[in-house]
């Protein structure tokens, strides 16, 4: 007879497979269905301090896995570059994860953005126009800028911390890479250039970014006037992150 402890344990652990897999069928059908990302997710649900946070991307990979759709696929990328930017603002709030658990999320975060940009500028990119990709891009331009905000903030706070301000650094050329490759309006990647040199303590003024991008014939063009001090490696994933926090 099996003991009332394992009963248990096996009772919770089919109640987490059975809440797996509704989670992967929601989340499937939302990134069939739905196009406008989640914006300011008031709860993130598992957070990267928690031992189970390898089944949430777990979740993530199935569906990315399982969504063949280029716009459903963007807009689900732009769901979890959200939910990123979230579980990254709860862990501050709650005054939860070292550092170094900082500075790895900042990797993953990067790590997402470099997966949008490669379905946007790829699948995407093929598609024909129409007002669904248009409102995705808008969409991508307004969030990227959205969390580069944040993280711009997260830097001047961790501002001794060297990882934490080159992963932000990171960030901040990958995103205007990406807010570049949209081809909207400018405003969002002028600000991201200004963010960017802001982290890197640069004398170069805000109004000279502007005109970089005043200067050329789309905000793509921006991305390769980007002062050389800006120059750093495109990605830096968790795991290169989580080797340079040691």
């Amino acid at each position: 007879m099996v003991p009332k402890r394992k009963r248990l344990a096996y009772f919770f652990a089919l109640l987490a497979v059975f809440a797996a897999c509704f989670g992967l069928i929601s989340g499937v059908e939302a990134a069939s269905k739905t196009l406008t990302p989640v914006v300011s997710v008031k709860n993130p649900g598992i957070l990267p301090t928690s031992p189970f946070y390898f089944l949430k991307e777990w979740r993530r990979d199935l569906i990315r896995s399982l969504t063949s759709n280029p716009i459903s696929r963007a807009a689900f990328e732009l769901d979890v570059l959200d939910e990123k930017a979230v579980e990254m603002q709860k862990m501050k709030e709650l005054n939860i994860g070292s550092e170094k658990t900082i500075a790895v999320s900042i990797g993953s975060y990067a790590k997402s953005l470099e997966d949008l940009k490669t379905t946007l500028n790829g699948p995407v990119s093929q598609t024909a126009n129409s007002d669904k990709k248009q409102r995705l891009t808008e969409e991508v331009s307004k969030e990227v800028y959205e969390h580069s905000e944040y993280l711009s903030e997260l830097s001047s706070e961790y501002a001794e911390n060297d990882r934490i301000v080159a992963a932000v650094q990171n960030v901040s050329v990958l995103s205007l890479e990406v807010v570049g490759n949209t081809e909207t309006v400018s405003q969002n990647a002028s600000g991201i250039i200004g963010m960017a040199l802001a982290v890197t303590g640069s004398s170069t003024t805000f109004a000279t970014s502007s005109d970089v991008l005043a200067n050329s014939t789309t905000t793509a063009d921006a991305s390769s006037s980007i002062p050389q001090q800006l120059s750093i490696p495109a990605v830096q994933t968790a795991d290169k992150v989580e080797e340079t926090a040691e």
